[in-house]
């Protein structure tokens, strides 16, 4: 037998009931079944909703936090795309009572999304405030019922920073980097840095030339000094020339700071913080080390040598927050002292160890004593030596 499409029936004509006495936004079953003078038909069940206000909304939360303002959303409807929510309201709570959601411009009322998600943008909120909200909706039958109430907070102070690192520049300079994230819509305008100390002691009295609070003159009184002033406490650190915290790019920031503990292995205190337009934010406090000097250079060569030219190389290690950043080579014979000869090529950085330079103007036929050491922001190593015989 060959098979193909039929028509769909013509329903215009079929039978039909209309139930009356059904509860509004109710579940019910409902079966059908049709007679004929053979008999009863099998039942065809269905289940059906009458319909009624809306349900309370659900899923309702923020997606966009500022300063001042909240944009929220929320699901409402029983209908696959919603039609049948005509509009919805949003409420704060002030104390015991609540009252409607301000709005700062036509756009931010609440409006349908897509389907049955509905956002709306919450004005005239504190910064760093919880707010608790609510949210029903309407529709030709009525107004819905209150969502459950949601807790919900506007942006602050900046949170703590992170990633914090620190190399030594130079001596006596120590560049610190750290990342903080800005809030939305209340960008991290400046970072505080501070260091533990005494107020007695002179690092941390000096900012700027000037003294931080009373002297220890002004102090004494018969040799006696209250506890709370010799006590360590956090102070503004001293920048260097230019040093002050600034942006990198994106979320880094860095400083530069001086006077502090410069004994090798010497611990130092800091907390840092980032400012914005509601105020500080939390402080993130770390310790740091003062790095020792780096090694003696290994491996020195002599990769070519002519009459008056050679080729050097050797080899550095880096010190942990201290890089080798130069190398320093001086030479002499016999009949000359110490001094720094002239180049071609000066010390250069090949790879993360290796060092390659080019001497030139080299007396021919003579041998040459040899020395170079390395250089860090934490000091300078001692010499290698090296002896350098002279050419054929």
């Amino acid at each position: 037998r060959r098979l193909g499409w039929a028509k769909r029936p013509d329903l215009r004509g079929a039978p039909r009931a209309r139930v009356a006495q059904f509860y509004e936004n109710d579940w019910y079953h409902l079966r059908v079944r049709g007679l004929n003078s053979i008999g009863e038909g099998p039942w065809c069940t269905a289940k059906i909703r009458t319909f009624g206000p809306p349900e309370p909304p659900v899923d309702f939360e923020p997606i966009e936090v500022e300063l001042t303002k909240l944009t929220v959303e929320w699901s409402v409807g029983d209908r696959p795309a919603g039609e049948d929510i005509e509009g919805c309201e949003v409420e704060i709570l002030h104390g015991e009572k609540w009252e409607p959601a301000e709005y700062q411009t036509e756009e931010d009322r609440p409006k349908r999304s897509e389907g049955t998600k509905w956002t709306a943008g919450v004005s005239g909120l504190c910064p760093n405030t919880s707010q608790t909200l609510r949210v029903r909706g309407s529709n030709r039958k009525g107004t819905g019922e209150w969502s459950e109430p949601t807790l919900m907070h506007t942006q602050g102070e900046p949170k703590k920073p992170f990633n914090v690192t620190y190399y030594m520049e130079v001596p006596d300079k120590i560049v610190l980097e750290w990342e903080v994230e800005d809030p939305h819509g209340a960008e991290v305008s400046s970072c505080v840095v501070e260091n533990l100390g005494h107020l007695l002691h002179e690092s941390v009295t000096a900012v700027g030339g000037s003294l931080v609070g009373p002297t220890a003159e002004a102090l004494a009184l018969d040799h006696l000094i209250h506890p709370s002033l010799t006590a360590p406490h956090f102070w503004p650190s001293v920048y260097a020339e230019g040093g002050e915290p600034k942006r990198v790019e994106g979320i880094k920031w860095t400083a530069t700071i001086t006077g502090a503990n410069q004994e090798v292995g010497g611990q130092n205190n800091i907390r840092i913080a980032g400012v914005n337009a509601p105020g500080r934010g939390a402080f993130l406090r770390c310790d740091f080390h003062i790095p020792r000097a780096p090694d003696e250079p290994k491996y020195i060569e002599v990769v070519e040598h002519t009459d008056s030219r050679a080729t050097l190389r050797w080899y550095t290690e880096d010190v942990p927050h201290a890089k080798v950043g130069a190398c320093e080579i001086e030479m002499h014979t016999i009949a000359t002292v110490w001094s720094t000869p002239k180049y071609e090529q000066e010390p250069t950085k090949k790879d993360d160890t290796m060092w390659e330079t080019i001497i030139t103007n080299i007396p021919p036929a003579t041998a040459q004593s040899i020395r170079i050491r390395a250089c860090s922001g934490a000091g300078k190593s001692d010499w290698a030596d090296y002896e350098m015989g002279a050419t054929e």
